[in-house]
């Protein structure tokens, strides 16, 4: 079984925000699971201009066959879900504390079909997304 643990300070780009693994885990080999995390923020500042900002987790390798899925993260500091996947055969342990992955500023449209939908006249996939 592997063991991984990282630091912050081991070469990585200044970060603005970032997960952390908040609590020991063992990922089987050849799977997939949603770890928790905590949020670390080094810049609270917040946005700018009243943007609406979102959180994303960055596609990104842990240690070699261990990698984080691109995520979006919801708006709170603890028991933050995300991805993981182990595509080698062994199961790898994995400290609490270590860096799962940085987190880039996201914005999102959203649109709401809550009107059509009520009216009957959402998209579906039956009609191919055609109104009616």
């Amino acid at each position: 079984m592997d063991i991984v643990t990282n630091s912050a300070a081991e070469g990585r780009q200044p970060w603005c925000r970032r997960v952390i693994l908040q609590d020991d885990a063992v990922i089987p080999g050849e799977s997939e699971m949603d770890l928790s995390t905590l949020m670390l923020y080094s810049d609270l500042s917040g946005p700018k201009n009243n943007e609406l900002l979102n959180w994303v987790t960055e596609n990104r390798e842990v240690i070699p066959g261990v990698s984080v899925s691109k995520t979006v993260i919801p708006d709170r500091d603890k028991d933050v879900p995300v991805r993981i996947i182990n595509v080698t055969k062994n199961p790898v342990a994995v400290k609490a504390g270590t860096v799962i992955s940085d987190l880039d500023s996201a914005q999102f449209n959203v649109w709401y079909r809550t009107k059509l939908h009520h009216q009957g006249k959402g998209n579906s996939v039956r009609n191919g997304g055609r109104r009616g």
